[in-house]
């Protein structure tokens, strides 16, 4: 009888990553044509770099101070009513994008999509590695990634051909009917895959307090993974993470352009998830890790050097398979190193450490571009990743 709860169980989990699997389709949509039209439409309502730089450091700072305290609340109640909660956050911020005509309701906006992320992300992660094995962890997240890059490709002719008929707000506009469709998928479909014995188990308290205090006590077998990732985020968040932003403004990129762009970042990073997530549950995390730094390098000093756009796509394909080798090694060795239990506080401290290390990159970036252009962020960039390259060779061990 046991065997048969178990396999009933172990069904249910594995139906998730069907729900999941079509939630990231749905998903892809929304974010990727947000993403094309984000930063030209916050330089519309505020020209300046700097602000630019400012708000995503608001929505990191957010993220940061919440996802410690959401990853612990989720360890104690469960995954799915944070994704829940998570949802209905985002679909706040975007209805304040959507009716925005100045910078002013920008800010709790970007305040909105980082509480969305503080309960979502580390919800998400741990639901996912539970919802299947150790050994497929990395083969899983690149299956659920993949779609959500994938249609990419074609979410940027739609914003091309939506931005020309209804202007940019209407991107906000869908992408909100995405997330409430997420949303309901979610309520309806997924299920929660926390011990139902862990979450009725009062003794597990949230201290506050006592959270903020660990976040920065990591264990002593994450230390070195702590340290590179937070420079590595303080690095991409001070020249990539604007990137659309400094090619528009600089260079005059427009949106059908970085239409262009988005759709080969998404074709390259989505083909190559897949492959790339069975190759990290076959050889381990670090290698991958590092050769996604190594990629990143070569991206970054193309874009610190160059001008011209048909370089700017070669460099897309190269930054598909950066991000591709990065996040289902990331996600698989963080997973790993963690017990259930507590597998959400770990991502959420994760995520907090690198976020409060990260947070002014930003801003520090947009200012460094207003006043120098945008081969200066992208400059220190470049050092910052290349430093990370001998770090991950010594501090990273995997179990």
């Amino acid at each position: 009888m046991e065997e048969i709860d178990d396999s009933f169980e172990s069904d249910l989990k594995r139906k998730n990553v069907q729900v999941l699997f079509a939630q990231s389709v749905i998903d892809g949509f929304g974010v990727n044509m947000f993403h094309i039209v984000w930063q030209p439409f916050v330089l519309t309502l505020n020209p300046s770099m700097a602000f630019l730089g400012g708000i995503s450091s608001i929505h990191s700072l957010t993220a940061t101070l919440v996802q410690p305290v959401a990853g612990k609340m989720a360890d104690i109640s469960g995954r799915k009513r944070h994704l829940i909660l998570g949802s209905i956050f985002l679909s706040l911020a975007l209805l304040l994008y959507a009716i925005a005509t100045s910078w002013v309701l920008l800010v709790p906006g970007v305040i909105l999509m980082g509480l969305s992320m503080a309960f979502s992300s580390p919800s998400w992660t741990a639901l996912t590695a539970e919802s299947v094995g150790k050994r497929e962890r990395g083969t899983t997240f690149g299956i659920l990634i993949a779609p959500s890059v994938l249609t990419g490709i074609v979410a940027a002719a739609i914003t091309w051909l939506l931005v020309g008929w209804k202007g940019i707000r209407i991107i906000f506009w869908t992408y909100f009917a995405a997330t409430l469709t997420n949303l309901i998928l979610t309520a309806l479909f997924l299920e929660e895959t926390l011990n139902a014995a862990i979450q009725t188990d009062h003794h597990r308290h949230l201290n506050i307090k006592t959270i903020f205090k660990e976040t920065f006590k990591p264990e002593r077998k994450l230390k070195g993974f702590y340290l590179i990732v937070s420079l590595d985020a303080f690095a991409w968040g001070l020249g990539m993470q604007i990137l659309y932003g400094m090619l528009s403004d600089q260079l005059g990129i427009t949106i059908e352009q970085l239409s262009i762009l988005s759709a080969v970042f998404a074709a390259s990073m989505g083909l190559s998830q897949v492959p790339i997530g069975k190759l990290v549950d076959k050889h381990g995390r670090k290698p991958y890790i590092m050769i996604s730094e190594l990629i990143g390098i070569i991206v970054i000093a193309g874009y610190a050097f160059t001008t011209n756009f048909t370089i700017f796509i070669a460099l897309q394909v190269l930054l598909g398979l950066c991000v591709a080798t990065w996040v289902p090694a990331v996600l698989a060795y963080i997973s790993d190193q963690v017990e259930e239990t507590r597998r959400a506080e770990a991502i959420g401290k994760y995520s907090a450490f690198r976020g409060l290390i990260s947070f002014p990159a930003p801003t520090i970036g947009g200012v460094l571009y207003d006043l120098w252009g945008m081969r200066a962020p992208l400059l220190i960039n470049l050092i910052l990743v290349i430093t990370c390259v001998p770090l991950i060779s010594k501090l990273i061990h995997e179990t």
